[in-house]
């Protein structure tokens, strides 16, 4: 079962979602290959757009999609017989949205659709937190981030060699080369910065890592869909 949504945009191609990058892929069947590529896997959004404006099919929880000429098409159900005879066939809720859009695709905006992606598939949560004595808690962020909206951070968690140590890890998810700038609360106290893999280890290059005792901040190169590591080492 689809979900088709016709549109009228000109363009050859359409672009999809995928972990930290995205995809483009011809919307025509001019030869077997594009024949044969029907469906096409996308995560979070497919987009169809001209130079200045386009239509984006947002979604939170289906990653297959077909585009041919003006069409985008969302797999909804596939249920398969095997190796389970009740595939799909159970109850299913999710959500999907058609987003236009009055921008190019990879400009950062309020509206945008890499924006409106994030808000459909990270709602807010509001939580009740119990009043114990004096104690107020802080209402600072852990860290700020800014980078023209080109920069996500996928995580920030302790290390799995030292508890003394924690790992931040962004991505460029635009296409575009850019310095992210990360400020860090005044409660987290780092001693020291590196640029590691993606096993913790220390990488030999360091030249596109500045940080900044002081201030409490880093700044990062980040090339086109590139996932950097930053090792961050605390004083205590």
């Amino acid at each position: 079962m689809k979900a088709l949504f016709p549109l009228d945009i000109r363009t050859d191609f359409a672009s999809f979602e995928v972990s930290s990058g995205l995809l483009r892929r011809p919307i025509h069947e001019n030869t077997s290959w594009d024949q044969a590529r029907y469906e096409v896997c996308g995560h979070r959004f497919c987009d169809m757009s001209e130079s200045r404006f386009g239509v984006a099919v947002l979604n939170d929880c289906k990653y297959g999609y077909s585009v041919r000429k003006q069409t985008i098409g969302m797999s909804l159900l596939k249920a398969g017989e095997f190796p389970w005879e009740l595939t799909d066939k159970m109850r299913h809720e999710f959500t999907y949205s058609v987003l236009c859009h009055d921008k190019p695709l990879h400009e950062a905006g309020p509206h945008g659709v890499y924006e409106q992606m994030n808000e459909l598939n990270t709602p807010l949560w509001a939580v009740i937190m119990p009043k114990s004595g004096t104690h107020e808690y802080s209402h600072n962020q852990i860290l700020s981030l800014d980078a023209s909206g080109c920069v996500t951070v996928l995580a920030f968690k302790q290390s799995e060699r030292s508890p003394a140590q924690f790992v931040l890890r962004l991505a460029e998810v635009r296409g575009q080369e850019t310095m992210a700038v990360i400020t860090f609360a005044p409660e987290l106290h780092w001693s020291d910065a590196k640029l590691c893999n993606g096993l913790e280890r220390v990488s030999d290059d360091q030249n596109d890592l500045h940080f900044d005792v002081t201030l409490s901040q880093l700044k990062v190169k980040m090339e086109p869909f590139k996932i950097k590591s930053i090792l961050l080492s605390t004083t205590q």
